[in-house]
Formats: C-alpha cells, structure tokens, sequence
C-alpha cells in the first residue's frame, strides 16, 4: 500500500459535538484544577527575550494529575487543525480546535504545529505559565490589587449556586477565579458545584 493510499484509508472520525460534558466531568474537572499548578518556565526565547514553558514540561507536569483524576488528552492533526481533547473515562470530553497555515516549509509547520499544541493544551486544561519574578512582588501586589474583585466574583457565584443558577455556566466563571481564591473559598464553590 502507498502512502497516498494509507491516507485515504485512515479518517479520522470527528464527534457530533464540541464537548459533551456532565457530572462526572464536571467533578473530576474542578477536582483535577485545584491539583495542577502553573508551569515553570523552563525555555529561553532568545528573539523576545523571554522564557516560556514547552510541550514536553507541559505534558510532563499534567500527564499524572489528568490520569489521577481520570482524564487524558489526545491531540490530533487534521488538514490545517490542531484538535485537542480533553478525554474523561465516563466517555465525556471536551475538544477544541486551532488551525495553522499548513503553505509554511516544513520546519516552520512543525514548529508552528508545536507552538498551537502548547496553547491549545494549556487553554483546555486552563492553566498559565509561572510569571517570571523572582522576588514575587509583582505577584502579591497584583494578587492584593485584584482580592477585592476576585471576593466580590466568589461571592457572585455563591450566590447565584444557591439561586439554583446553570452549573455548567458558573464552572466556566469559577475557572477564571480559581487560582486567585483562598483554599476554603474554592473549596466551597467546589463542593456547591459538585452538587455536595
């Protein structure tokens, strides 16, 4: 068989949705955020002259804390689009898509290829790069700027718990303030959302 012919032969069967997500997900999903920390930054970019955290450390970090709380993530190439998804054990799964332009040579395809998978895995599993500060004030003057306003949203989603408001929904809102919320806040927002 030639390769031109394996290709015709291999398709890749897309779901029906973008995510189909329930319960089970939904637990495990809070339950994996409050384990995956922000990623060191481990690889120097000389052209910004910054440092990023690369595919292998991403995957590295991640791998037991997605298998700990019953995920994996699959990420495939189709035509000119990265898919990503997000895969939980009850069948469930979330997936996101990022194209990139496949007319680039081939070395600057795969490194554009590498470049979206990077993203697109932190963008699903919603976790951030640590910031580069060394003695961390620029951390506790953004976290005491922002306290306020990170209570007032903890608080908003309590409520709105209570008022019996979509789950789903407030997840998405919870995972923009997670990080910035004390321990015993976001474990209660946790617990209200699990159904507990």
């Amino acid at each position: 068989m030639t390769e031109e012919e394996a290709k015709q032969e291999v398709t890749l069967e897309e779901p029906q949705h973008l995510s189909y997500i329930g319960k089970e997900f939904i637990a495990d999903f809070i339950a994996m955020q409050v384990d995956l920390p922000k990623i060191a930054k481990n690889k120097d970019n000389p052209f910004y002259k910054s440092k990023y955290a690369d595919l292998a450390s991403i995957i590295e970090v991640t791998r037991p804390i997605l298998a700990k709380h019953n995920f994996a993530v699959t990420q495939l190439i189709k035509g000119s689009e990265i898919i990503t998804m997000l895969l939980h054990t009850s069948g469930q799964y979330l997936r996101g898509m990022m194209e990139f332009n496949k007319d680039l040579e081939p070395q600057k395809q795969g490194a554009a290829i590498t470049y979206l998978r990077r993203h697109a895995l932190k963008g699903i599993l919603h976790i951030a790069d640590e910031e580069d500060d060394d003695d961390g004030n620029s951390t506790v003057q953004k976290e005491v700027k922002k306290a306020p306003e990170q209570n007032g949203a903890a608080n908003d989603i309590l409520k709105r718990l209570v008022a019996g408001e979509n789950k789903q929904v407030l997840l998405k809102e919870f995972l923009k303030v997670a990080s910035k919320l004390d321990k015993k806040t976001r474990e209660e927002i946790q617990s209200k959302l699990k159904g507990q």
